[in-house]
């Protein structure tokens, strides 16, 4: 008798499409991109402004420092300086009065760099406690 042949079906493991999910998560992800709203990050940061029915006094502590940024220039407390006496102003009255506050007022024309550059000066000596206005 003869042996009937059979016929071995091979079976291959099935495989998923990864392009096709790789797809779907970058369209997700673009997705999400547009439609957020950063209006929703900034509104969520700590400022605190005085009330609207007060009246604002321009009177500053003495031991405050009020610095304005000007279109041309920079003041400390009306007097003109250059950000490098402004670096050491700062070490010096920091390592001395061990202040660290200040009231930063910038005019209406000053270039928004100008007052960028003078907030890394800020920064980089410590000077957290700020106060910011606008003319």
């Amino acid at each position: 008798m003869l042996a009937a042949r059979r016929r071995c079906r091979q079976y291959s493991e099935p495989q998923s499409a990864m392009t096709s999910m790789i797809d779907v998560v970058f369209l997700l992800m673009v997705f999400f991109i547009i439609t957020l709203d950063p209006d929703d990050l900034l509104a969520s940061m700590p400022v605190s402004r005085p009330a609207p029915e007060k009246e604002v006094t321009t009177e500053v502590p003495p031991s405050t420092l009020r610095f304005t940024v000007m279109k041309d220039r920079y003041l400390i407390n009306g007097k003109t300086v250059d950000l490098d006496y402004v670096d050491w102003y700062l070490r010096t009255r920091h390592r001395r009065l061990g202040a660290d506050d200040a009231i930063i007022v910038c005019e209406g024309e000053a270039d928004h760099g100008r007052l960028i550059r003078a907030l890394d000066v800020f920064m980089k000596n410590d000077v957290t406690n700020l106060s910011m206005m606008s003319r």
